[in-house]
């Protein structure tokens, strides 16, 4: 696979002597196949040595988002990461991009639940009272499709 996406055998060997080369490799093979262009494809391999080496995964493990915004804060600030370059504005948005992406496509990344939103309540007690005051029967509710309970 890294011989397709590479074409210089050193790159070659780095990524195959980092960790979580059989992860990463399944990703990008996944990323051909629903047809991500191989410039893209490269670029993400090459972000996704950075994303192990800052998040420290030596193994298969789960991922906070906080651990996430911390990798890419360090991302941003890694003097050694930009030799020919220095940070762009979105250099912490891709790597939160290709880290969330990656570990959600290998179930660990930890996902905070969503808060329930206030409306919730409202809609709920607005349903309630249509029932209760107006008078209008449940049936006649659950017609209506956004106000279904």
């Amino acid at each position: 696979m890294m011989d397709s996406v590479f074409l210089v055998e050193n790159i070659r060997e780095r990524h195959r002597n980092a960790p979580l080369f059989a992860e990463r490799e399944k990703y990008l093979e996944y990323l051909f196949e629903i047809g991500t262009r191989r410039e893209r494809v490269r670029n993400v391999a090459a972000m996704l040595l950075h994303i192990v080496r800052l998040l420290e995964l030596n193994s298969p493990r789960l991922v906070g988002m906080d651990e996430v915004l911390l990798g890419s804060k360090r991302w941003v600030d890694d003097p050694g990461t930009y030799r020919h370059r220095r940070a762009a504005v979105a250099s912490g948005y891709t790597f939160q991009l290709v880290a969330t992406n990656w570990l959600r496509y290998q179930a660990s990344l930890i996902v905070p639940p969503k808060p329930e939103s206030c409306l919730h309540n409202l809609s709920s007690q607005f349903l309630d009272d249509m029932h209760t005051q107006r008078g209008l029967a449940l049936e006649t509710i659950r017609s209506y499709p956004r106000w279904s309970p």
